[in-house]
């Protein structure tokens, strides 16, 4: 299943991606339209949030996978000096290639010219003159010594200092697959197949094909191509030929790629961030158990002071109060430690007001009065903010004191269940520039 889904998403199925953006879209959407988690259906919204972002994130985890395969695209690539654009060979100058090391790692080096019009070799992929040989110069050819030549059979010497013509490059075969497997290093577009990491010893040169071969008037056909695996980077080039009853065209493609980047910011920024959305919602569901425990040591933290009325005393949320300060009326007159409230006063309520309901409980934690507040009524002290302290009352208010944690818990889970993806797709893509 696993496979199935990184083989659809990589190859571009339209099926895959038309389902991940509506998933993708559905959460950005339903987290930018939240807002506070006050109201009827508080508790609904927060956690249908929290749903929505544990199933992108359940989804993202896989998509990731996917995502951070390489796609190996080749593109055009205009080097006169190595591939001519017309005529009966694509080489610029005949001469046998030789197996070269340029800056530690292996290549194939063909004669060619330069800008300058000197007769230098070159690395195929390296795109660039072998450095510290010197150009091959008019001369006669010594005894058993290769010779270059040009269009107009004007020939040189193989100079001494350049590699052996003899030598034989060590290549070796790559491994691909047509399906996704468990591991892959890239993915090739044109020949859509995966590369699969088989455990071979780096750096790995590969020589697809001949150099001799020439152009078929079938169609477009690459000649050879010649892959490198190095340092964690792909390196590819290949000759394309085009035969009609005049001459051949031909065109040198070319397709590198990153294949440690965006499996490195897979393993250790998205997966643990889509990891930790996933867990956002039992999370956020254990919290709400022990929020309880957490809000009466946070009372005791800030100085509340139990208070028992007697009787039940019902506050009544005020349903004007668009501020948010937790104003409620008293339905019920109150004794709280010397003050005496009467019915209709106006007070503060802690963590009541999402459920616009009344409150009931015989004994309140009040906590300190603000620093200067003016007593509610004549010559009663001043009375702080009042949270229900019976039992169910109380764990009530605890769980709306944890509400806006849980909202802002969901809506950071969708976010980060969609910016994951999109960071390893963005790493991927920068990996193949």
């Amino acid at each position: 299943m696993l496979s199935r889904l990184v083989d659809s998403v990589v190859s571009g199925e339209a099926t895959a991606w038309g389902l991940l953006g509506l998933l993708w879209s559905l959460t950005a959407v339903a987290a930018a339209l939240q807002r506070s988690p006050r109201g009827p259906g508080a508790y609904a919204r927060v956690f249908s949030l929290l749903a929505l972002a544990m199933a992108s994130a359940a989804v993202g985890l896989a998509a990731t996978q996917a995502l951070s395969i390489p796609r190996l695209t080749w593109r055009p690539s205009v080097e006169p000096a190595i591939v001519r654009p017309l005529g009966t060979s694509w080489r610029v100058l005949r001469g046998p290639p030789v197996p070269v090391t340029v800056d530690g790692l292996p290549d194939i080096g063909v004669p060619a010219l330069d800008p300058e019009g000197r007769w230098v070799l070159y690395g195929l992929l390296s795109g660039e003159p072998i450095p510290g040989l010197r150009p091959a110069e008019p001369g006669p050819r010594a005894g058993g010594t290769l010779r270059i030549c040009d269009d107009q059979d004007d020939c040189r010497p193989w100079p001494a200092d350049w590699p052996p013509t003899n030598a034989v490059a060590a290549t070796m075969e790559l491994r691909f697959a047509a399906a996704a497997p468990l591991v892959s290093l890239a993915y090739d577009v044109e020949y859509r197949r995966y590369l699969v990491d088989d455990g071979a010893a780096l750096p790995t040169l590969e020589l697809e094909g001949r150099f001799t071969n020439g152009p078929s008037k079938a169609g477009p056909r690459a000649l050879f191509v010649l892959r490198r695996l190095a340092s964690g980077r792909f390196e590819g080039l290949r000759v394309v030929a085009t035969a009609d009853d005049q001459e051949a065209t031909f065109r040198l493609d070319r397709a590198h790629a990153n294949l440690t980047a965006a499996g490195w910011v897979r393993r250790w920024i998205a997966e643990p961030l889509l990891f930790a959305s996933l867990l956002m919602l039992p999370a956020m569901g254990i919290g709400l158990l022990l929020a309880p425990r957490w809000l009466r040591a946070s009372m005791k933290r800030r100085g509340a002071s139990l208070r028992d009325a007697g009787l039940p005393v019902m506050i009544v949320p005020e349903a004007r109060d668009r501020t948010d300060r937790g104003l409620a009326v008293l339905a019920t007159e109150a004794a709280l430690d010397g003050a005496m409230l009467p019915s209709g006063t106006v007070v503060r309520i802690g963590f009541a007001a999402a459920g616009a309901r009344s409150v009931v409980s015989q004994r309140w934690l009040e906590l300190p009065p603000a620093a200067g507040e003016p007593p509610l009524l004549e010559g009663v002290r001043p009375v702080g903010t009042l949270i229900p302290a019976d039992p169910a009352p109380f764990a009530r208010a605890a769980r709306l004191w944890l509400l806006p944690t849980a909202h802002v818990a969901a809506v950071l889970a969708c976010g980060l269940s969609i910016a994951a993806p999109a960071l390893v797709a963005l790493t991927s893509l920068l990996a193949t520039r």
